[in-house]
């Protein structure tokens, strides 16, 4: 990689809109699930050790989501808990943010 190019890494958080917690996720029209994507683009956006990508796993199966990451054209870490019951009830997923959670992870903003 040439010094003046950026690193990226993508992750999508797909799953029903009732999972995503605070976030309000946009349904499309006639689609059962919903699909955020966070993509970040910069000087020093990490690759995620072992350790954060557990983290990832844990956090799709607290909300029953699926949590796919990619960190530049590497390999694509996917966590699928879709066809589960969250660990999480509905009143703790009410009151917790997927999306920021998921962010904090990727961003490495603990």
């Amino acid at each position: 990689m040439s010094w003046d190019e950026k690193d990226w890494s993508s992750t999508w958080i797909t799953g029903k809109p009732e999972r995503f917690g605070k976030f309000r996720v946009i349904v499309p029209r006639g689609e059962k699930e919903a699909c955020h994507k966070i993509y970040l683009c910069g000087w020093h956006v990490p690759c995620l050790s072992d350790l954060e990508l557990n983290k990832l796993d844990e956090i799709a199966k607290l909300f029953g989501v699926m949590i796919e990451y990619r960190f530049l054209c590497g390999y694509i870490y996917t966590y699928d808990y879709r066809n589960i019951e969250p660990i999480l009830n509905s009143d703790e997923i009410a009151h917790r943010d997927l999306v920021q959670e998921v962010h904090d992870i990727v961003s490495c903003d603990d």
